[in-house]
């Protein structure tokens, strides 16, 4: 499922231009930029924080990312450092993920001190559940606005 959501990520970003990342459907959307910058900073925060225990280093460049507000978009790394943070990051997700036993998968984060109370009890199965659902969502939005921009969309799901 996380190679899935990794191939999708890198579809619907492709063909994507640094004046795409700002564009918004109406005031009250969210701009492109914003949603693939919100995927790459939940990753971050899911991997660093949540699994891994650690203070997520490029919280405050990716912070912004929570919030959605306008002002937020002049903001916005360029593209393809928002697309090499999310695939470094990935790559550290794969690879903590494929070391989780199966008594690991259902046992809470050993990190419980720092994590919302909301993960403090809940096995890492359910916090990659989470995730997943989380960023698959995100995914439809780009592809939404991405038909709204008038970029194909024929070959996402391939």
């Amino acid at each position: 499922m996380l190679d899935e959501l990794h191939k999708r990520f890198l579809s619907v970003t492709k063909g994507l231009s640094e004046d795409d990342l700002t564009f918004q459907n109406d005031k009250n959307s969210p701009a492109i930029g914003w949603t693939i910058g919100h995927l790459a900073g939940g990753q971050h925060v899911y991997l660093r924080l949540i699994f891994l225990g650690e203070p997520p280093s490029q919280i405050q460049e990716y912070e912004a990312f929570n919030t959605g507000t306008p002002s937020v978009y002049a903001n916005i790394p360029s593209f393809n450092k928002i697309i090499s943070f999310y695939e470094s990051e990935f790559k550290e997700l794969r690879k903590f993920i494929e070391n989780l036993s199966d008594k690991d998968l259902n046992s809470p984060t050993p990190h419980r001190d720092k994590v919302p109370p909301f993960f403090q009890d809940t096995p890492i199965s359910d916090i990659l559940a989470s995730y997943l659902a989380h960023a698959f969502t995100h995914i439809g939005q780009i592809i939404e606005i991405r038909r709204l921009l008038g970029r194909d969309i024929s070959n996402i799901n391939e």
